[in-house]
């Protein structure tokens, strides 16, 4: 039997501000929780810096100078010569789909989409930075997951709030107003919808 497969990634968070990893603050509890259920890797390194490079590296089990790409815009698009995981998968009998909230995920535009079948790209407009998604990426997941039929499925799901423009939500902590203060913050909002 081939298992489910749900990947959930969340931009611009950073390790040392999670709870399984020894950070002060109660940032991550659920993500917490599902790590002490699971694998926890102590030692995973990115291949770039920001998501438009370690991205392609993660979906492609490839590093950034081995990919083929199209072109030399930011970001560059990747080639359709690459074999990335969704297409892997579905060439598998896997039922794939995806919501993102990253502007960057236009199939046009970056080619991380290779393979899905169905990719949500409700919230990549307007920039995201700017507004808070987690709620909706949720939903959106939630409704992918109720429309898998019995063949097994690979869903991706990016959250994208922790990346930038931290306000402070009154349903969640809040420790202050500095950017880390607001930064955490933001980790923990996301962190509920996890």
């Amino acid at each position: 039997v081939k298992p489910n497969i749900v990947l959930i990634t969340v931009d611009a968070l950073r390790a040392d501000h999670m709870g399984i990893y020894g950070y002060h603050r109660e940032t991550t509890p659920e993500m917490d929780e599902h790590a002490r259920k699971g694998t926890v890797f102590d030692h995973a390194y990115s291949q770039g810096t920001g998501t438009v490079s370690s991205m392609p590296s993660m979906f492609s089990s490839k590093y950034t100078y081995q990919l083929l790409y199209d072109d030399e815009r930011k970001p560059q698009t990747i080639s359709q010569e690459n074999e990335l995981l969704a297409e892997i998968l579905a060439a598998n009998g896997y039922e794939t789909a995806g919501v993102s909230s990253i502007r960057y995920t236009n199939k046009k535009r970056w080619g991380l989409l290779q393979g899905f079948e169905t990719v949500d790209l409700d919230l990549t407009s307007p920039d995201p930075a700017y507004e808070t998604t987690s709620p909706q990426t949720l939903a959106k997941a939630i409704g992918h997951l109720d429309r898998f039929g019995q063949k097994p499925f690979f869903l991706w799901v990016h959250f994208f709030d922790v990346h930038s423009s931290y306000v402070v939500h009154d349903e969640s902590p809040s420790w202050g107003e500095s950017k880390l203060d607001l930064y955490d913050g933001e980790i923990r909002y996301t962190d509920k919808y996890i």
